[in-house]
C-alpha cells in the first residue's frame, strides 16, 4: 500500500492530496434539509457551511452528528445506511480552496476492449454527458456510488498494474474561499492603468468588432448592467446545466471580468478595453448557501464550460481560477486550441486561452495557466513593476507569459445595475490581456493562433524575459499596430 492513500493517478503520474484535519463533508443523497432528519436540523446550528446542489453540508469534525457512529475516518465515502449518510473527507488545495472527492471519476483508457470489463467488475455506473471530441475516445465519466465494498481511493490502489488505464481522476468539487479580489469603491474612479498600457492610442484604430466574443468561465455576469447592454451572448450555467447565468449572491468576480474587456463607453463610470466586442457568460461555479462570496464549482462544470465557450463561437476564453491537474480539464483545453474558430473548409484557427498565475504571491502559476496552451498572465502594480505582498503578490514561474496592471483596476459590480467596484489581483490582469487580445482580432479576425500569441508577446517594449512579467508589460497600442501583425 503506498504511503499516501489519498492520491489519484493522471497520465504524468501520482498526485498525492493532504486531508484537512478540522473538517470533514457530510453527504446524502436526495436529501432535504428542511423535511427530513430531525436529529440533524435539530443540531443546525453546528453546520457552517451549504452546498447548493450537492446535498453536501461542511462541518467542523467534532461537531459532525456522525462523530458518535464513527470515529474513524481513514476511509472516504464510509456509508451509513440507516441514514443514507456518507461522510467524507476534505482535503486541501491552494491557501484557500479545498477539495471534496465523491463518487463520480474520470476514467482515462488506452484500450476500449477493456472497459465492459472494467466497469462490470467493479460495479461501476457509466455516466451520459455531452463530451467534447477528444472525450469520445479518451475518457469515460463513470461513478462508483453503486459499489459499497470500494472507494475511490481503493480503485486507483487496486488498478495499479493496469496499463491500459491512463488515468483515475476525481470530478471534484471544489470550494473558493472568499475572495477579496472585488471591494466596494472608496475614492474616485482612476482608469491610469489603460494609460499604462497605450489602450487610448490603441482606440484610434479599433475599439473593437462584436464578431469577436470573449468567453467568461466565472460565477457568472450580470447582464443587465448600464455598462453590458447589447454586449451579452447566450451563454450557459453549467454547473446547474441551465441558461440562468446571472451571479449568485451578488458576486461581482465574473460581472468585474466582463467590464474590463467590454465595458460601455455610452454609459457609466468605466470604458472597458474592447467596448464594441461581445461577451458570452459561461456560469461554471455558484455560490455558497452560507457564506457570501464563497464559490463552489466541479471538474466537470468547469470542463462542460470550456467546450461550451468554444462549441459557441467564442474566440477568447478568459480563466480565473485555480484547478488541480486534471487530464480531463487539460483535454477540454487541448479541444478549444484545435478545434475553435472554426473557419471554411472544416479548419479551425484555435481558441485563445487566457490563464490567471493567482495571488498567493508564490513561484507557482496555477493550473490550468500553467498549462502550454494557455498564456499565463501575472499583475503588476500600477508602476508597471511586478505586484508584490503584503497585502497580495502575484504568482509566478517559468510558465508566465505576459503581464499586466493587477492593482487598483476598476470595473462593475453585481449589486445593482449601475454598481462599480474596485477589482484588483491576476484576475483582473487577465481581463485586460483577453480585453487586449479581442481588439487585436477586430484588427484581422482570421489570424491564426500562433500570429495572435505572437502578436500579444512581441507587444511589451521592455524586451525582457524573466519568470515574473514573462515578455514583460503588455501594449495594447503596439498590439494593435499594423506593424507588429505577423
Amino acid at each position: 500500500m503506498p504511503e499516501n492513500r489519498y492520491r489519484y493517478k493522471t497520465k504524468s503520474g501520482y498526485i498525492g492530496l493532504k486531508i484537512n484535519e478540522t473538517i470533514v463533508a457530510i453527504e446524502q443523497d436526495e436529501f432535504s434539509f428542511d423535511k427530513s432528519h430531525e436529529e440533524i436540523i435539530s443540531n443546525r446550528n453546528n453546520w457552517d457551511y451549504t452546498i447548493k446542489n450537492k446535498n453536501i453540508i461542511i462541518v467542523d469534525r467534532d461537531k459532525s452528528p456522525l462523530k458518535s457512529r464513527n470515529d474513524n475516518f481513514e476511509k472516504s465515502g464510509t456509508g451509513y445506511a440507516e441514514q443514507n449518510l456518507n461522510e467524507r473527507p476534505i482535503f486541501h488545495g491552494t491557501d484557500n480552496q479545498s477539495l471534496i472527492i465523491g463518487d463520480e471519476f474520470y476514467l482515462g483508457y488506452e484500450d476500449e476492449s477493456q472497459l465492459d470489463y472494467f466497469i462490470n467488475k467493479y460495479n461501476l455506473l457509466s455516466l451520459n454527458e455531452e463530451r467534447g471530441t477528444a472525450f469520445e475516445t479518451k475518457f469515460r465519466h463513470l461513478s462508483i456510488s453503486q459499489n459499497k465494498e470500494v472507494d475511490f481511493f481503493d480503485l486507483v490502489e487496486l488498478t495499479e498494474n493496469e496499463k491500459w488505464i491512463s488515468s483515475l481522476e476525481p470530478n471534484f468539487t471544489i470550494i473558493v474561499s472568499k475572495n477579496n479580489e472585488t471591494k466596494p469603491l472608496n475614492n474616485k474612479i482612476s482608469q491610469a492603468n489603460l494609460d499604462l498600457i497605450n489602450v487610448p492610442q490603441a482606440w484610434n484604430r479599433t475599439k473593437g468588432d462584436n464578431n469577436i466574443i470573449v468567453a467568461i468561465l466565472d460565477i457568472g455576469v450580470r447582464s443587465t448592467h448600464e455598462s453590458l447592454k447589447g454586449k451579452i451572448v447566450n451563454g450557459w450555467n453549467t454547473f446547474n446545466n441551465n441558461n440562468n447565468t446571472q451571479p449568485g449572491n451578488s458576486e461581482s468576480h465574473g460581472t468585474a471580468c466582463a467590464g474590463i474587456i467590454a465595458g460601455s463607453h455610452n454609459a457609466g463610470k468605466i470604458k472597458g478595453i474592447a467596448p464594441n466586442c461581445r461577451i458570452m457568460p459561461v456560469k461554471v461555479a455558484e455560490t455558497s448557501n452560507s457564506i457570501p462570496g464563497d464559490w463552489v464549482f466541479t471538474t466537470e462544470s468547469l470542463k462542460n464550460g470550456i467546450i461550451r465557450a468554444y462549441e459557441n463561437q467564442a474566440s477568447i476564453l478568459n480563466l480565473s481560477f485555480w484547478h488541480p491537474e486534471h487530464d480531463v480539464v487539460s483535454a477540454a483545453i487541448d479541444d478549444a486550441v484545435t478545434f475553435g474558430r472554426p473557419y471554411t473548409g472544416g479548419l479551425s484557427n484555435g481558441c485563445l486561452i487566457i490563464g490567471a498565475a493567482g495571488n498567493e504571491g508564490k513561484p507557482n502559476v496555477n493550473y490550468p495557466a500553467n498549462l502550454k496552451p494557455v498564456i499565463a498572465v501575472s499583475a503588476t502594480d500600477t508602476n508597471g513593476s511586478f505586484k508584490v505582498k503584503p497585502d497580495w503578490g502575484s504568482n509566478y514561474g517559468q510558465e508566465i507569459e505576459i503581464s499586466a496592471p493587477g492593482e487598483l483596476n476598476y470595473s462593475i459590480g453585481s449589486q445593482n445595475d449601475s454598481d462599480y467596484i474596485l477589482f484588483e489581483g491576476t484576475s483582473s490582469a487577465a481581463a485586460i490581456v483577453s480585453g487586449v487580445a479581442a481588439l487585436v482580432l477586430s484588427m484581422q479576425e482570421d489570424l491564426s493562433l500562433s500570429e495572435l500569441k505572437g502578436i500579444l508577446l512581441n507587444s511589451p517594449s521592455t524586451g525582457i524575459d524573466d519568470h515574473k512579467m514573462g515578455r514583460g508589460l503588455i501594449n495594447a497600442e503596439r498590439a494593435v499596430d499594423s506593424r507588429t501583425m505577423t
